[in-house]
């Protein structure tokens, strides 16, 4: 059985982690809400963003933009054709 000593250095290990615990804690409770702080005064402009661009689509309904697709598989897609337009702008 643990001596007196040693359980009482136990005790102080496990308080000081309790401690730190604690402070990290504290840390990611106010980078979350710093977070949501900005998101929240965000939300206008990219609302403001959103009516701008549904106009900008109404405006003309057959513009199809050339990086229209999907994401996940057409990456390489939209790799080329940015790089086949520099290389047009370029040669100008």
């Amino acid at each position: 059985m643990p001596g007196t000593k040693e359980i009482r250095t136990k005790i102080a290990s496990i308080k000081s982690t309790q401690k730190i615990t604690k402070a990290m804690e504290m840390v990611a409770a106010s980078k979350m809400r710093k977070a949501q702080d900005r998101m929240r005064h965000s939300r206008p402009y990219a609302e403001r963003i959103r009516r701008v661009i549904g106009h900008l689509r109404l405006a003309n309904p057959d513009f199809k933009h050339p990086f229209a697709g999907a994401r996940s598989q057409s990456g390489g897609l939209h790799h080329r054709q940015h790089r086949s337009r520099l290389v047009r702008r370029l040669e100008r």
